[in-house]
């Protein structure tokens, strides 16, 4: 297969690469760098606190996601009231049409009526 490619096209092509091979510009040859407003520069922040941030909201959704389950798995349904109690998770179930106050533990996996 032969391919006709216009002579200004190839002009282009060379004249380009030979400038990508030069390697970018000096600075001073350049525009001069532009600073950013004090307003738009902000602290470091350590990377350490910003995954502590973000960590804690997600292990809860895992821990929440846990709980019900635990819940379905035991065959518990029609879940109310359901609410963060420390590391536990309390709800109303109902379970063979009977509704019982349940206490889970998605760390230990453990359900507890009461």
């Amino acid at each position: 297969m032969k391919v006709s490619v216009p002579l200004a096209a190839v002009a282009a092509l060379f004249v380009s690469s030979a400038a990508f091979a030069a390697g970018p510009a000096p600075a001073s040859a350049t525009q001069p760098a532009a600073t950013p407003p004090s307003s738009a520069v902000k602290p470091a922040k350590s990377h350490v606190a910003a995954i502590r941030h973000h960590a804690k909201p997600m292990a809860d959704a895992a821990d929440m996601t846990t709980a019900l389950n635990l819940l379905e798995a035991q065959g518990y349904y029609g879940f109310t009231d359901f609410q963060r109690s420390g590391q536990n998770y309390t709800a109303t179930v109902t379970q063979k049409g009977k509704t019982f106050q349940v206490t889970v533990d998605p760390r230990t996996r453990q359900v507890t009526r009461g």
